[in-house]
Order: C-alpha cells, then structure tokens, then sequence
C-alpha cells in the first residue's frame, strides 16, 4: 500500500514538471510565433555633425517595437531643428557650439530595450553609449575610453542573445546532445568559435550573405538538430562528433549575429574595440544560459521520485518536439519573407 502511495505522488510530482514545461514552451509558442531573432536589439540614436552647427539626429528602431512606441527625440536650445521626419531631425547650433545631450520623451510608453547613444562630429571625434530603457536624458561622456566601448557592446551583446529565442532554442538543443559537463563545455566552446569566427568576418565586411536567407537557414539548423535528438541514433556523425556539428552551425548562427550588428553600427572610433565588446556579450549571455540550464537538469536529476526517469524521457521529448514545431514555423515563415 505504502509502495503504491509512493508511486502516485511521484506520478503527479513529474505530471506537474510536465505540465510546468509544456506550459513554459507553450507561452514561447504563442509569444513568439512571429519572433524575428533580431528582436532584442536595442534603440540606437544617433548625432551625426553634417557641417559645423548642424547636426543630424536620426533613431533606429527594433523591429518589434511598435510606431506608436517611438520616441521624440530633443536637442535643448540654443539648437533649433530645422527639418524632422518621424524618425529624423536636421537642428541648427550657433556656431562653435556642440550639444552634450539629447532628451527623449516617451507618449506611447517606453519599450523594454536598452539605448545605444552613438554620436560622429566633424572633427572625426565620437563616442557611444549604452543607456537602460526608457533613458529620458543621453549624456555624452566627456571622453570615450577603450573600457567604455567594450562595455557598451558587452551589455548589447548579453541582451541580444539572452532575448533571441532561436539562438537559445539553439543552445538547448546543444546541451541535450552533450548530456555531460565535460562534453557540454567542449561542444558550447566548438559553438563560440564558430560564430565568433563569422561575427567578425562578415561585420568587417569580408563576408556577405543575405541577412534574409541566413535567418531561415538557422531556423532550419534548429529543425535539424531538434529531429536527431529526438531519434537519439547514436552512432551518426551528430552524436559522435558534436563539437564539429556545433561549430559548423556556430559559424552560421555568426552571420545571424553578424546581422543584428550591423544593423547597430559598429563604434566609429573603434571597430576592433566594438567586435571585442559584442563576441564578449554574446558569450556571456551564452555561458548565464547555459549554467542556467545545467542547473536546472541537476535539480531534476536529483529529485527523488518514482516516475522521475519516465518524466525526464517526456519532458525532454515534448521539448524538443515543440522546438522542432516552432523553429519550422519560423523557416516556413522566413522562407516566404525570402522569396516576396
């Protein structure tokens, strides 16, 4: 009596771990069926000086932030704006004058991304500068240093891939192939180099793909990746080598990164400093997940109940197959984007 008590709470202590997953991977589901990976960029505002005492500011915005969430962008007198669009404004400053700071006012709410403050003056002097969401005020440093450019693409690195859910997906799928910590590190290290490799060469513009056709190959990577786990053959090239499967997907997952990079701008004082910065960032948002994710499996693991080896073959199971559903949705639907 007392064995079949035990068997029924282990029952729903892994019916609920069960439910718990599906209900996470679900929300990611619905959340993200029209997620682009380049979601988590951030706001970036730019002061470019055009000719002495005018300057151009101009906004670029995230794609999933909505027009109405637009900010409005201010320089304080004396500089008067001459020109403006929805997202560009031409100010005049008198001469000898240049402005330190730019306001922002947010009427529709401000959205939950960080704020790239990149300013180019005549003189061939810039700076850039991250700022937390919903900055009302971009204060230009008195003086751009090495340690602060590095770190203002460190923290837009961390925040592109620890928001950029097919990357994640990704890495997921990469640690359920190395089970081990030893083989972990070694497969999450093959993934690095490779896209470290190709974040460089195609930022520096010694690669050029479409940005289009990159993102529906990565999700048909996650395809690939999701559908061999869930055979689980293990004598394929894909379990016994996964450290080589990992680096060659790495280096196109690098063009992806490479994508969201461009579309930020590298520092213009800095190109070097700017790549450092955001392969760092990457990195460090990478490792997070990933203990983040160990730990996870490591408390399950020892868990202590009945039903605790036929819950882990159905989460792990479900997971990659919702995977597998989400990131062919995201082929299907890149695919067309691809060919309109």
């Amino acid at each position: 009596m007392r064995q079949t008590s035990t068997a029924v709470e282990g029952f729903f202590e892994g019916a609920k771990v069960v439910r718990l997953l599906f209900g996470c991977l679900l929300v990611s589901l619905l959340f993200a069926s029209n997620a682009h990976a380049h979601e988590s960029l951030p706001v970036v505002v730019g002061m470019e000086e055009q000719e002495s005492g005018n300057y151009l500011v101009n906004l670029r915005m995230p794609g999933n932030i909505l027009p109405s969430q637009y900010p409005q962008v201010e320089v304080a007198a004396p500089c008067e704006a001459r020109a403006q669009s929805r997202l560009t404004k031409i100010y005049a400053c008198p001469d000898g004058y240049r402005p330190d700071k730019v306001a922002l006012r947010w009427p529709g709410g401000a959205p939950p991304s960080a704020i790239l403050f990149k300013t180019q003056f005549i003189d061939g002097s810039g700076t850039s500068d991250v700022f937390e969401p919903g900055a009302s005020v971009l204060t230009l440093p008195e003086q751009e240093t090495a340690i602060g450019i590095i770190a203002s693409y460190i923290w837009i690195g961390m925040e592109h891939i620890l928001f950029g859910i097919d990357h994640l997906l990704f890495l997921i799928c990469l640690v359920l192939l190395a089970k081990t910590g030893r083989k972990i590190a070694l497969t999450v290290t093959g993934f690095t180099v490779g896209h470290a490799i190709t974040i460089s060469l195609a930022s520096l513009g010694l690669v050029l793909v479409d940005g289009l056709l990159v993102e529906a190959l990565i999700a048909l990577s996650i395809v690939f990746v999701a559908t061999e786990l869930v055979r689980n053959r293990q004598e394929t090239l894909f379990y016994r080598c996964p450290v080589l499967v990992a680096g060659g997907f790495g280096t196109l997952h690098g063009l992806g990164f490479a994508g969201a990079l461009s579309e930020i701008g590298l520092a213009q004082t800095s190109v070097t400093l700017s790549l450092i910065g955001f392969n760092l960032g990457v990195e460090f948002g990478q490792l997070l997940f990933v203990i983040a994710m160990i730990t996870a499996i490591t408390i399950f693991r020892k868990s202590q109940f009945s039903w605790q080896e036929k819950a882990g073959y159905v989460i792990r199971t479900a997971s990659l197959t919702l995977i597998g559903v989400l990131a062919s949705f995201w082929f299907w639907e890149r695919s067309l984007n691809l060919m309109a």
